[in-house]
């Protein structure tokens, strides 16, 4: 047997990582020619990017092309066939993780050379109550074709009820007793019980994908009702005595779409000020905003603002500062709770200010 010479083995050595590296690098590309063919399936407008509303209205076209085709086998083939590799409202939530709503071939190509069986799990709150949402009404358009007399309803009859189980489930979702299954009632009922059994999902590949699973959800704060926090506001001039003031924010009814929210203005001893004896109320809808045409105007920079001692509770906090008016304010904010402030500090040649958290009560 020939023996290898020390040479030979330096050489073969020094070539591995090299070869190791040809081969990661041949992956990754072969991984992103598939996801730009995968995206180019939905991407309407040919940008190369694909947007969740592209996706939609790809998806919902197949879908009607297949209920359209059910009897027709071949053709319900072909229809598959033609689709095949479209990314999955879920694949896009997951692999998006910038949650700018948009689908480039290096995110999806990211996600599927991903090993992991959890990937497809790695949603944030929000993506995860998009999905639920997506899903309530993908399986309603499915549904609905059963609707035989066309009233958008589903009697127990059209909706081809068997088990004792689905059986009891139609009575479930059936809020008003009617007997008849809404879109509403169908969805509801749908999305309460998809993310009661994701979420140990979602919680598990957060687990393990600790830094992919996405911001924390934007709305959290008003998700609670009952959740009530109060700011204290101290503004000092030149040659006058502070001035204080307090602002109270109540959430008071929560759905799956949006918040109510109450508030209150008081002056420096929590006397209401005229007119907020019974507080304004605002509506805050849980949507993501879409991105603003063109170029966008710059973003503070985010940056970590350590932890703070508020209303009897450690805070971890963001830190960020602008700049407007001539003045410049630093605000810190509550990490797992966006936009609730720990504290603002404000100043300018007129005027410093400072806002703190003085009261916080988590609600029901």
């Amino acid at each position: 047997m020939r023996h290898l010479t020390f040479a030979t083995l330096c050489a073969a050595i020094a070539v591995t990582p090299v070869l190791a590296q040809e081969s990661d690098s041949a992956a990754k590309a072969e991984a992103k020619t598939k996801a730009a063919a995968q995206i180019k399936l939905a991407d309407k407008n040919s940008d190369g990017v694909l947007t969740i509303s592209e996706l939609r209205t790809a998806r919902y076209d197949l879908r009607k092309a297949l209920i359209a085709a059910r009897e027709d086998k071949a053709k319900t083939k072909e229809l598959n066939e033609g689709a095949r590799g479209l990314p999955e409202f879920q694949v896009f939530l997951a692999a998006d993780i910038d949650n700018d709503m948009k689908l480039t071939a290096d995110e999806l190509a990211n996600h599927n050379l991903s090993e992991s069986d959890n990937k497809r799990w790695r949603l944030s709150d929000n993506d995860l109550e998009l999905l639920a949402q997506e899903t309530g009404q993908d399986r309603w358009e499915w549904t609905i074709a059963r609707d035989a007399n066309g009233d958008n309803h589903l009697s127990g009859e059209e909706a081809g009820l068997k088990s004792e189980k689905d059986k009891k489930e139609f009575r479930d979702a059936d809020l008003d007793k009617d007997g008849l299954l809404s879109g509403y009632e169908f969805q509801k009922f749908g999305i309460d019980r998809f993310k009661e059994k994701a979420k140990p999902k979602v919680d598990k590949a957060r687990a393990e994908f600790k830094d992919a699973a996405g911001p924390a959800d934007p709305y959290a704060l008003y998700k609670k009702k009952g959740r009530a926090w109060m700011l204290k506001t101290t503004t000092t001039m030149d040659g006058m005595d502070p001035m204080v003031s307090y602002i109270k924010y109540e959430v008071t009814e929560v759905t799956d779409a949006a918040a109510t929210c109450k508030i209150y203005m008081y002056d420096k001893d929590k006397k209401p000020m005229p007119g907020m004896e019974e507080g304004n109320e605002i509506k805050i809808e849980f949507r993501m905003p879409e991105p603003p045409p063109g170029d966008a105007a710059p973003q503070p920079e985010m940056e970590d603002g350590g932890t703070i001692t508020a209303a009897g509770r450690d805070w971890a906090t963001t830190k960020t500062t602008t700049q407007a008016g001539g003045s410049e304010s630093t605000f810190w904010m509550a990490k797992d709770l966006p936009g609730l402030i720990i504290r603002v500090e404000t100043k300018s040649k007129q005027y410093t200010s400072t806002m703190t958290l003085e009261e916080f009560s988590d609600g029901e």
